[in-house]
Order: structure tokens, then sequence, then C-alpha cells
């Protein structure tokens, strides 16, 4: 300003230019632009720092915080944006290539696969695996995802050891967050039923049974149907075949016994404790009864 002279031309915009303003430490300067973008350059070195993509539209104009460290772009569609605009430092450049990583969610929905694979993945720089571990931890698990993911597993027989201990684990880190949903510790009770965990599966199942009873719409076939099967796998055979009764019973009922899925369960109990699958007895009573 002292002489009138032109310093240095910034090239990068393809668009005009709408609004600039210096960082309060005057060492950078921001731009925005009808490109949609908004700009950081060094004004030391006159080179473009980073680029700012997100606006859906023409940017009107820019404003850094006090401290320099944000940055708040105006957008034509009366949106404001605030980015991140800490001077550029390896710990940043570590941290911005760690931030997708992350967002990559696992398919268990679990965190510890989400740290699994953070950590077995060999072509991540040290730097960067530090900052996306770091970033893993602050990882919010999703409770009705898991336990629905585990429920689609668990509700079946006959599937692999390896897929119904991942359904387990899902079962358990949703009852961790939600300890007191019945559905969700209907899900680990079934869950550890199908791992072999017959004297846990009894107890979790035994755990919400009683105060289902006493609910308007009673207690639960597939509580009932599980803590048959566990009780005979225990070899409290007698036990097994009270609860079996127990739920042809519950089953009896209209609005119960239009569940395939329920009457897939009452046929499973069957075959385990009386050696056949019942369908004369158990199912077509189940379905004529009004």
């Amino acid at each position: 300003m002292a002489t009138g002279r032109e310093l240095t031309t910034l090239h990068g915009h393809n668009e005009w230019i709408s609004g600039v303003t210096f960082s309060p430490d005057g060492r950078r300067l921001a731009s925005s632009s009808a490109d949609k973008t908004v700009k950081l350059w060094d004004l030391a070195t006159r080179e473009e720092i980073l680029t700012f993509n997100g606006h859906p539209s023409l940017v009107l104009g820019v404003a850094f915080s006090p401290d320099g460290w944000q940055l708040a772009s105006a957008g034509f569609d009366g949106v404001v944006r605030v980015w991140d605009a800490r001077p550029w430092t390896p710990q940043l450049r570590a941290q911005s290539e760690a931030r997708p990583i992350v967002r990559q969610r696992p398919e268990s929905g679990l965190k510890a696969d989400l740290v699994r694979r953070i950590e077995d993945d060999p072509s991540l720089p040290d730097d960067v695996r530090r900052e996306a571990l770091e970033m893993a931890e602050r990882y919010e698990e999703d409770a009705d995802d898991l336990n629905l993911k585990s429920w689609q597993v668990v509700r079946q027989a006959g599937v692999s050891p390896e897929t119904y201990a991942l359904a387990l684990s899902q079962a358990e880190a949703a009852c961790r967050l939600q300890p007191d949903n019945w559905w969700f510790v209907n899900t680990l009770g079934i869950a550890l039923y199908r791992c072999g965990k017959d004297k846990e599966s009894l107890e979790v199942l035994g755990r919400i049974d009683t105060p289902r009873a006493i609910q308007p719409n009673g207690r639960h076939p597939s509580d009932v149907a599980f803590l048959a099967m566990a009780s005979f796998r225990l070899g409290m055979a007698e036990q097994a075949r009270e609860y079996l009764d127990q739920l042809r019973h519950l089953l009896q009922q209209s609005f119960r016994s239009r569940s395939v899925e329920d009457q897939a369960f009452l046929r499973e109990a069957t075959l385990l404790i009386e050696g056949t699958e019942g369908r004369d007895s158990g199912i077509k009573e189940a379905e004529t009864e009004p």
C-alpha cells in the first residue's frame, strides 16, 4: 500500500473473485469465488495452501475468526460454512488423511473391527495410523443397527459358528449401549444359545421373561422357545417340556399364531426336545385355535 506496486498475482480460481481477507497474523490470505470454492494462500511463498469445496453455488465472502484458526464462508444459497483454517502442519495432514479412513464404517458396525482394520492396514503411514486410531476411539456404535444385524443371524438355525460369534459380539455391544432394552436382551440371549453358552442364555432370557409376563402383550414366544431349548441342553428335560407346553399355549393366541418366525422357533424347539417338528400337534393347533 505504501508504494502502490503490485507484489504478486495469485492464480487458482477459474471464475471471478467475490471476496478476500487477510488472516489476523497477516501471513495468509483467504479468497472466495464464483467457482464455488474458497482458497487459502501462503503470502510468504505466494502458493495455494488449501482449497475448500462444499458450496453448491458461488461463494459471496469469507472471514477469519479472531485467532485465525477458523474461516467462515457465505454462500449464495444462504448457508454459512465454517472451515478448519489452522496453518498446515504434518499433524493436520495426517488428520486429514485419517478422517476418511475412520468415516468408512465397518460392515459389522463394531468399533473393535474399525480399530482392527486400522491396525492391520500395512499401507498406512505411522502418523496417519496414530491419528486414525485416536479418532476411532471416539467412534459411536449404533445400538439399533447392531441389534438388527445380530437378529438377522441368530433368528436362523444352522448358521456357521463364526457368523454366530460375530452376531454375539454385536448383541453384546448393543446391550452395553442400551442395557434395559428388552428386545436387545432377547437378541443377546438367543445369540448366547446359538454359540453354545446355554447357562448364560438361560440366565439372560429368564431375566426378561418374568417382567414381560406382566406386560399387556405378555411373554414373548422367542423368550420361551429358547428358554426351553437351553434348559433341554442343560439336562433339565422336565423344565424344557414345561416351557415347550407354555410356548404352544402362547402360539394359540390369534395374534401370535400368524408369526412365521415364532412358528419356526416352535418347530426348532419341538424337534430338539421331542424329536419331531410337531407339524400336526403344535403348529396346526396354533393356527386353528381362536
